[in-house]
């Protein structure tokens, strides 16, 4: 499913699967399901969601929902079930297992007791605990290999948690929106890869030269130059850009020198030591069968921005700055279906897009290169009039930093840090 859901543009796996999808969305686990339904959504073929009664068990009454505490009998070295215990199998499980319980209204006992009735109805200990860790590990000893065990029986229970999703969205105890949020939980959510490709450098943003850092006093004079950073990126960043980020490093024998800039509306603390401590402190949010914000509406950022985390995603970043979706709501714009990064009106005008962009290609340690990334929030005209109407004009606040990293321990690092508020 994940390769379907990562080709769902290309036309020819269009024609090939389109009529299967029916199958697909009829299938007992909700993965499969959900990513059926993400396919027929942008293929535009209709889909029947079937709707089912639930199984006998969830009509069993528990005095209370107080859970067995301890350890469970398992193998000190691969971890695996050696007794077959229909609560243990989701020991490792709390954070989904309370979500479908909260959610569904059922308590932590019916769905640990369902996921423990469907590992056992597959084979239980003999097929997926102790025992089948054995096996496999005879199987791999007569060809010279070793294998590193921590819970082998994490694939059934994960199978078995999507199918009591499945069963509990069929019946309606879940909506899609709640579903979506715990495929994402249990790694099964449908990877979806419509983000931005790296465009070219922009034009006005300039890398410099190498400094000449021989002496201490150089490495000291070109640390305390940081403010000159700030100068470069107001004259960088034209009237339609909401907020910046960038990159750039430059290395030798000697070490690396490496240049950091941000810039968003609102206050910035002079705390962050780096460009990846004031993205970390962003609000997040995840994009999978659709966006989903991990912050409510009282935690919006000053910036007015967010990291779109593309987690289960194929994507050449790690993080993705997002126009913040709280406040495209009050400015009744809405995400691209598609593009979780570009953000439209009522009249399906372009209101504002990330773009992301790179120069060069990090390179090994002891090679001299000059490489650097970015990325932009970017409204059009219509965007930051619209913008601006609502929450006032404009005013980027700045802050730079600079690094010298030894190349004996480039994690350890001489910095420097300025900012500006417009």
């Amino acid at each position: 499913m994940d390769l379907l859901t990562e080709a769902h543009e290309d036309h020819i796996v269009c024609e090939q699967f389109s009529n299967r999808l029916q199958d697909l969305a009829s299938n007992s686990d909700a993965g499969v399901v959900a990513s059926a339904m993400f396919l027929a959504t942008f293929w535009q073929v209709h889909v029947l969601f079937e709707h089912h009664h639930l199984p006998s068990l969830y009509n069993l009454h528990f005095v209370d929902d107080e859970l067995p505490s301890g350890h469970t009998l398992s193998d000190q070295q691969t971890r695996s079930l050696v007794l077959d215990d229909v609560l243990a199998w989701t020991d490792a499980w709390s954070s989904p297992v309370k979500w479908i319980a909260k959610w569904s209204g059922f308590s932590r006992h019916h769905i640990r007791f369902r996921v423990g009735q469907l590992v056992q109805s597959w084979g239980g200990v003999e097929a997926f605990g102790h025992p089948a860790s054995k096996r496999l590990e005879q199987d791999l000893s007569r060809i010279d290999l070793r294998l590193t065990y921590r819970r082998p029986q994490a694939e059934a229970v994960l199978r078995a948690m999507r199918h009591v999703v499945s069963e509990l969205w069929r019946a309606k105890r879940l909506s899609s929106e709640e579903v979506v949020h715990i495929l994402f939980d249990l790694y099964s959510s449908p990877k979806i890869v419509n983000l931005p490709n790296f465009q070219q450098r922009p034009n006005k943003k300039i890398l410099p030269d190498p400094p000449k850092v021989t002496w201490i006093k150089d490495h000291d004079a070109w640390l305390e130059a940081v403010s000159d950073d700030i100068v470069t990126s107001k004259i960088e960043n034209d009237e339609l850009v909401f907020a910046d980020w960038h990159r750039i490093t430059i290395q030798d024998l000697r070490g690396s020198n490496i240049i950091e800039g941000f810039a968003a509306i609102g206050k910035h603390k002079n705390a962050f030591g780096s460009l990846d401590e004031i993205i970390a402190d962003l609000p997040k949010i995840i994009f999978t069968l659709k966006l989903k914000k991990l912050y409510d509406k009282e935690d919006i950022h000053p910036s007015r921005i967010a990291t779109f985390d593309p987690h289960h995603m194929n994507s050449p970043v790690d993080q993705l700055l997002v126009f913040c979706p709280h406040t495209a709501t009050e400015l009744d714009w809405v995400q691209d279906p598609f593009r979780p990064h570009i953000y439209r009106d009522s009249q399906d005008q372009e209101m504002a897009r990330t773009t992301i962009w790179r120069d060069g290609l990090p390179q090994q340690t002891n090679e001299q290169a000059k490489f650097a990334q970015g990325q932009r929030i970017v409204f059009s005209e219509a965007g930051r009039r619209q913008f601006e109407a609502a929450f006032g004009k404009i005013e980027l606040a700045y802050t730079a930093w600079r690094h010298i990293a030894q190349p004996d321990d480039r994690d350890r690092a001489d910095s420097r840090t300025a900012s500006s508020a417009s």
